[in-house]
């Protein structure tokens, strides 16, 4: 992913899909400070949506975690197992608002940030009840 081309794709990532100038942050130490977040972020949507644009059928492990395409497939109900890069890109953009019509185009940044962070959320929500009630 090296050019001209990916930086503008990285960038797009930030200021779009992490909505980077949407946020409150006055001075510029509070700027890096956010930049510092949500570049890895931005880079793991980066990287499932290349991947699933370039090498669709690579396995969905390929970019997330098991436990990511547990929760996906338990909020996005269309798919019993997810097994792709691809299904994962959709997934995950449908749960930020995608509808995923044959006449769409694909997942815009916007969709895929909200919807990563709703798997996030719930991920959180997992971690925090086995710390609760360990079994």
């Amino acid at each position: 992913m090296a050019g001209a081309g990916s930086w503008r794709m990285r960038h797009k990532a930030l200021k779009t899909g992490c909505r980077m100038e949407h946020h409150n942050v006055q001075s510029m130490e509070a700027q890096w400070k956010l930049l510092a977040v949500l570049t890895p972020i931005a880079l793991r949507l980066l990287i499932i949506r290349h991947t699933a644009q370039q090498a669709g059928n690579m396995p969905a492990t390929d970019v997330v975690s098991q436990k990511v395409i547990q929760v996906i497939v338990f909020l996005d109900r269309r798919h019993r197992s997810i097994t792709t890069a691809q299904e994962v890109w959709h997934a995950i953009a449908r749960l930020g608002g995608y509808l995923d019509r044959k006449s769409d185009g694909p997942p815009g940044w916007q969709t895929l940030w909200k919807g990563w962070m709703r798997v996030m959320d719930v991920l959180e929500g997992v971690h925090l009840a086995a710390l609760l009630h360990p079994s």
